[in-house]
C-alpha cells in the first residue's frame, strides 16, 4: 500500500543526509511537500530519524540550503540494483520544508 500524502515529482538533486552523527551525500530521486526518495547505500533502518539538507536556487543565481527533519519510512531497490530510502518529513516540526516545496517543479 502506498501511504504517500502528496504527489511526487521526479527530481535530480544533491542531498546531504545526517543521522547518528554521520553525514552522507546522496541523490534525490523524487520529492513532494511531505517527503523525498533518495538513492542511498547507507544502512538506514525504517523508523530512523534523519535530517535532509537540499540546496535549491534562490532565484537570484545563488544557492540556499533547505533543511527537513524526518524519518525513514521505506527502503527500496530500483531496477539495476540501486538501493534507496523513502523519507517522510516529520509533522509539526519547524524547518524549511515550505521553501523546499515551493522550489519543486509543477
Amino acid at each position: 500500500m502506498d501511504r504517500r500524502h502528496q504527489p511526487r515529482v521526479p527530481l535530480s538533486a544533491l542531498a546531504y543526509v545526517t543521522y547518528d552523527g554521520r553525514c552522507r551525500e546522496e541523490r534525490v530521486v523524487d520529492a513532494s511537500a511531505s517527503g523525498v526518495s533518495l538513492t542511498s547505500g547507507a544502512r538506514l533502518r525504517v523508523g530512523q530519524a534523519v535530517q535532509v539538507f537540499v540546496p535549491i536556487a534562490d532565484g537570484r543565481g545563488a544557492q540556499r540550503m533547505t533543511l527537513m527533519k524526518g524519518e525513514v519510512v521505506r527502503r527500496f531497490r530500483r531496477a539495476g540494483g540501486e538501493r534507496g530510502v523513502g523519507i517522510a518529513f516529520a509533522p509539526g516540526v519547524r524547518d524549511t520544508r515550505a521553501l523546499f516545496a515551493a522550489s519543486l517543479p509543477a
